[in-house]
């Protein structure tokens, strides 16, 4: 036996230490899921979007044409030049690390955080040389004690970094490792010769984790010039994200639309990604079709099956999806909206065929989960209710599911959410639980919400002690069509992604399931009481059939 006595600075963990440590866990993987998904967010399939040089000067069309959601600042850029797309931000800014200017850098991060902070302008974003990860987070931390120390936040400093590859050695297991860890975010390919070893290294790496499925790709552009990139796209190879290196014609963006959607068109079959949490023991079945033609749709379908692991009465079936085609093919009993660039996503899927397809799954009333960009597209059809109007919403890219307004692009970073939970019947039970530091980026916030239709599911918290999510009244961030009445679908829209908004829409879907099992069981018991209640008449079978 060891005669080992605990010091004072190891004494044994306390349950109250073990909830304190356990929380921190869950808020560091909050963190690094939000900033994983700001980079997701700004790609899209078969190279469906772009990010443009800041001197690029280019037209609206261009723009939609090339799904326009940043502007990169290069290596040498004039610093009047980085300064005006700093100041006044026509998309993501990318901001280019340097170890040797590592300190501009840093006070650049810090002074945009102060200079945007409450305004709605994007968050920033940077870029690096794989080569240079390990002088970034060296030099990360520095920054961010000194920005605490003159009163910042160490979230300040906090940004989406895409690492750029210019040889193949730099694609390794250590370097996909450390994306995994959330040392940077995504990859930007400098040369069209290393993307099938991207490919080829990310999958090696996935198939070490201990359940593969449930780890998404990360973000992946090519970079080069518009000819490069126009050649590129002939092929078959595939990234999310277009980086030009100069500005591109109205024609060569006309021609990189037509063959993008070319191959979003390709397939006529969806991608089923397998439930590696099924139950052999369960009939039951939900088909969710995850809407994949920009943004986060990956890691929003891995979300919904890790929120499936802990519901045991149905099985949960996820389908990606990109065009109408694939959409109709799945049967889907229930849909999900993925977070992204709302006009981008609804233009795409009204070219794909996709929006007909949702109208008529909403008239046959599927399950609805829309989340940030898709909450946006679910709000109602008209411009107005109530005299409240949308801010920040392309006009005309709404399916009308839930009868509210949308406030685009006005919480970024983590805050705190009060969500409604299920109630147990006990009275004195809270109803109501704050989740800390849930991640936001350029997210909306709902208003002129129609309570006659919808329950508020989700605010932001501004106490912790509602017992009740109506006892608050931060600004509503979640909401669900009311479905008291049997038969009435579970539609859900929220502007953050936390497992807890998959968790709950799963939850509240064996809910709806429960309910129509017990109406279909109530109207059997009822059928055999009229048969014998029309025995005591004495009536003929034939006038049984007829009355």
């Amino acid at each position: 036996m060891s005669d080992f006595q605990p010091s004072e600075e190891s004494q044994p963990e306390t349950p109250a230490d073990h909830n304190a440590s356990q929380q921190e866990l869950q808020i560091a993987a909050r963190r690094l899921v939000g900033i994983e998904l700001d980079a997701l967010c700004t790609g899209g399939r078969h190279g469906g979007t772009s990010f443009l040089p800041i001197t690029a000067n280019v037209s609206a069309e261009i723009e939609s044409l090339l799904g326009v959601t940043a502007y990169h600042i290069p290596t040498g850029t004039r610093s009047a030049n980085r300064k005006r797309e700093l100041d006044s931000p026509r998309a993501i800014p990318i901001d280019t690390f340097r170890p040797n200017g590592a300190a501009h850098f840093w006070s650049r991060v810090t002074r945009y955080a102060a200079d945007h902070e409450g305004d709605t302008n994007p968050r920033l974003f940077g870029k690096l040389n794989a080569d240079d990860i390990k002088a970034f987070l060296r030099t990360k931390s520095n920054a961010i004690e000194r920005n605490e120390l003159s009163g910042g936040s160490s979230r300040d400093c906090d940004i989406p970094m895409y690492a750029s590859i210019t040889r193949k050695d730099q694609l390794n297991s250590r370097f996909f490792e450390g994306i995994q860890k959330g040392d940077v975010q995504g990859i930007i390919l400098e040369k069209s010769t290393l993307i099938q070893k991207a490919h080829e290294e990310w999958e090696k790496f996935r198939d070490t984790q201990q359940v593969p499925v449930m780890h998404a790709r990360p973000f992946m552009g090519l970079q080069g010039s518009t000819e490069e990139l126009v050649k590129f796209m002939h092929g078959p190879e595939e990234v999310d994200t277009l980086v030009f290196s100069d500005t591109p014609s109205l024609e060569a963006a006309q021609e990189i639309r037509k063959l993008h959607l070319r191959d979003m068109r390709k397939r006529a079959n969806s991608k089923k990604i397998e439930n590696p949490f099924h139950n052999t023991d369960v009939d039951e079945l939900i088909r969710v079709a995850v809407l994949n033609v920009q943004g986060g749709a990956r890691r929003e379908a891995i979300a919904l099956l890790e929120a499936a692991r802990e519901v045991h009465d149905f099985n949960v079936e996820v389908h990606l999806v990109e065009n109408g085609e694939q959409l109709e093919s799945v049967k889907a009993h229930a849909l999900l909206f993925p977070g992204g660039w709302h006009k981008n996503q609804f233009e795409a899927q009204e070219e794909l065929g996709i929006n007909k397809v949702i109208v008529e799954l909403i008239r046959r009333k599927v399950h609805i989960l829309a989340l940030c960009a898709g909450c946006i597209q679910t709000r109602s059809a008209h411009n107005e209710l109530d005299g409240v109007q949308s801010e920040g919403c392309a006009t005309g890219t709404t399916f009308g599911v839930g009868k509210y307004q949308i406030v685009n692009n006005v919480l970024s970073g983590p805050s705190d959410v009060l969500m409604a939970f299920h109630n147990n019947e006990d009275p004195d039970a809270s109803t109501a639980r704050v989740l800390e530091d849930i991640p936001f980026s350029n997210g909306p916030y709902i208003v002129g919400a129609d309570m006659d239709q919808l329950e508020v599911i989700a605010r932001l918290s501004t106490t912790s002690r509602a017992k009740e999510i109506d006892d608050d009244d931060g600004n509503i961030v979640g909401v669900q069509v009311s479905n008291q009445a049997t038969g009435v679908p579970v539609q859900m829209a929220a502007a953050f992604h936390d497992p807890a908004i998959f968790q709950l829409w799963l939850h509240e879907i064996g809910v709806f399931k429960t309910k129509i099992r017990h109406r279909g069981e109530l109207e059997q018991q009822r059928a055999g009481y009229r048969a014998s209640e029309l025995r005591l008449t004495g009536l003929t079978e034939e006038e049984k059939k007829t009355d």
